[in-house]
């Protein structure tokens, strides 16, 4: 095994531990990382295609939790700011949409580990999903990250982990079927790509698996504070990346 798989295998290994645990961050971890070492157009289709599947493992645990309202609105708003997202990067600038979403998630992190086991002072209202939906699918498009703020709004949302896990693993699932498909469509996948991702498919499955376990043993709080923590590291890689 060469030098640059065994570190894919670390990165990919904490990556999809975490997203089994909190049922979203494997890209914001991941993806910075391993771009140190590959381009773009080879990091974020490979890690996509993990994306995928995971809810092949997932999902049938967790389906019962699903709030698939929320999914519908959050993916619908997202799709249409996907479409949005070049334009909005094009008139602003990556900077900009940068330093705002920054704000933003770091703002929240420090809240909700703050926070994490006190009673919710204000719930966001669920009308709002499309809203936060739309805006977290332009910063999708535009920076490939519309995770933070979808999450900022379900964390919200939802008083006990399995809801909030089940729902966040359910539109990503969503929402990577379609981004999937749309990278087959432009040839992003190589024979190098899926080279490596089948060499790195039993980490995902491990990592994954072990994920899935820790999260029926960690406490409602003890969740919190690990998805505030994902959270802070995505903002501070904005700040600093």
């Amino acid at each position: 095994m060469d030098d640059k798989l065994i570190y894919c295998s670390l990165i990919y290994f904490v990556a999809f531990f975490v997203r089994g645990l909190t049922g979203f961050g494997a890209g914001l971890i991941g993806i910075p990382v391993m771009a140190m070492m590959y381009p773009l157009n080879f990091v974020v289709p490979l890690h996509l295609f993990f994306e995928t599947i995971v809810g092949f493992f997932l999902l049938p645990k967790a389906w019962k939790d699903v709030d698939w309202k929320q999914v519908a609105n959050l993916s619908a708003g997202m799709f249409v700011g996907n479409l949005s997202g070049a334009y909005v990067l094009a008139q602003l600038g990556d900077e900009v949409l940068k330093a705002v979403l920054a704000v933003v998630v770091l703002g929240f992190a420090v809240h909700m580990g703050w926070s994490a086991g006190r009673p919710a002072t204000w719930k966001v209202p669920a009308s709002w999903a499309l809203v936060f939906g739309l805006v977290g699918g332009v910063f999708g498009g535009a920076l490939g990250m519309s995770g933070p703020l979808v999450v900022l709004y379900l964390a919200n949302r939802f008083t006990r982990k399995e809801g909030l896990r089940a729902t966040l693993i359910a539109l990503f699932q969503v929402v990577g079927i379609w981004t999937f498909g749309a990278y087959v469509w432009h040839g992003l996948y190589t024979e190098e790509s899926v080279s490596v991702g089948l060499r790195l498919l039993p980490t995902f499955v491990v990592a994954l698996t072990l994920g899935q376990m820790a999260h029926v043993r960690i406490s409602e709080v003890v969740f919190r504070r690990v998805m505030a923590a994902v959270l802070l590291i995505s903002g501070l890689l904005l700040v600093f990346g």
